[in-house]
């Protein structure tokens, strides 16, 4: 319930920067299918997740994306934030796109568990906060007038001095334009 409010505040600055372009070049609301693995340090984990994301243009060839991605696992909860800057060698939402962007996870233990070792210590409590780094690449196509979808791959490090590790996302979406 917490999380209402920053996903409302996100969409609704993606909704308020809608062109008077063709539908094609509009902001669009998705909605994100995220399977990843990562790891960090002797801590392995494969997990997928759903979540909510924009983009819009900025430029022909650059848009600035973003997603709030929740999740679940077997003794923790997780909310990731990952805006990218996206490149498109021809136009935008048509065809092949490089990104690039920073992220934040925060893990929360279910049931008060406390985390024991890499990447959680045990001083951090039942709750801890990673940056992390991602690059990839991907396609996205507009499959009707205000309907599109993207795949794309991306490898991801975190950069938080008590966790180093990195990992691979994949990234389903299906996107409406405004």
């Amino acid at each position: 319930m917490k999380y209402l409010f920053p996903i409302f505040l996100f969409t609704s600055f993606f909704a308020s920067a809608q062109s008077t372009e063709t539908i094609q070049t509009k902001p669009s609301l998705n909605f994100n299918l995220i399977s990843a693995y990562n790891s960090i340090d002797s801590f392995d984990e494969a997990f997928v997740s759903y979540g909510l994301g924009a983009e819009a243009k900025m430029s022909k060839r650059f848009s600035l994306a973003g997603n709030i991605t929740f999740g679940e696992e077997d003794f923790w909860r997780f909310v990731i934030i990952q805006p990218s800057l996206k490149f498109y060698p021809s136009n935008v939402f048509k065809g092949i796109f490089v990104k690039t962007g920073f992220g934040y996870a925060k893990f929360k233990t279910v049931n008060n568990v406390v985390f024991l070792g890499q990447p959680f210590d045990a001083d951090r409590g039942s709750s801890a906060g990673i940056v992390i780094a991602h690059a990839g690449l991907g396609f996205s196509t507009i499959v009707k007038e205000k309907i599109s979808i993207s795949l794309s791959i991306a490898a991801q490090g975190s950069i938080d001095i008590d966790a180093d590790g990195s990992g691979f996302q994949s990234d389903f979406s299906i996107g409406y334009a405004f």
